[in-house]
């Protein structure tokens, strides 16, 4: 039997098919993504071909509802910025899993108000177009800009890709804005029915036409204390 990180749990299809990872709270205190990946799972039924793996990043900080313990697990997974502490461990625990997923799915909430937003830190906009038409978002933000300054894998997504998977991060609204937690949870589905075969209960959403934006991300600067938008982004 697979070991597995504590937290996360695993359904196997009968045939074989694409390994698929689904992750909440990264940061503990995200409510809105908790629930999005929650009602996900509490809906599925079964999946026809290969794995679904799912469960929480960051099991102590969501214990106690704050963002982290000691570090950023999401600035945890690089070569040079290795995460400390817990979430330093709880990186090394998550490293073997994701560089085995051929899809990886994790999902946030913004720390300030915001609508929801899509980042893939890849340049296949073919495969990006693909699932992203599963996903009611209006902005979608791809691009080799998306990486930190270094180059060092250290968020998941870019640690997913880095590792020849397709690494995608949904900011799901705000920290316990609940507002788009059925229509991204109903994009999931889709999506897993697309790669996995799944079968679900499907979520009763409201019919929305969608104008989806795509911008490359060329590159990343760090912004300084005085930094300000020259124009409205998005």
């Amino acid at each position: 039997m697979e070991t597995l990180p504590n937290g996360i749990q695993c359904i196997v299809g009968e045939k074989e098919g694409p390994t698929v990872i689904l992750l909440k709270k990264v940061h503990g205190d995200e409510i809105g993504g908790e629930m999005v990946v929650d009602l996900v799972i509490q809906n599925l039924i079964s999946i026809e071909k290969g794995k679904l793996y799912y469960g929480t990043g960051n099991i102590l900080a969501s214990e106690q509802n704050v963002r982290f313990l000691d570090v950023d697990l999401n600035r945890s997974y690089g070569k040079e910025n290795i995460g400390c502490g817990y979430e330093g461990k709880r990186a090394i625990e998550l490293k073997p899993l994701l560089q085995t997923a051929n899809y990886f799915f994790d999902i946030h909430s913004f720390r300030k108000p915001a609508p929801p937003i899509i980042c893939y830190p890849g340049d296949d906009f073919s495969k990006l177009e693909q699932l992203t038409a599963h996903l009611p978002i209006e902005t979608i933000v791809y691009g080799s800009g998306l990486w930190p300054p270094n180059k060092d894998h250290i968020y998941g997504d870019t640690f997913v890709c880095a590792h020849n998977g397709f690494g995608l991060t949904v900011e799901s609204g705000y920290l316990t804005d609940t507002s788009a937690v059925n229509k991204v949870a109903s994009g999931l589905q889709k999506i897993l029915e697309e790669l996995l075969g799944a079968k679900v209960h499907k979520l009763i959403i409201e019919n929305e036409l969608i104008s989806r934006r795509y911008y490359y991300a060329y590159i990343n600067i760090i912004a300084g204390e005085n930094f300000s938008f020259c124009k409205e982004f998005g």
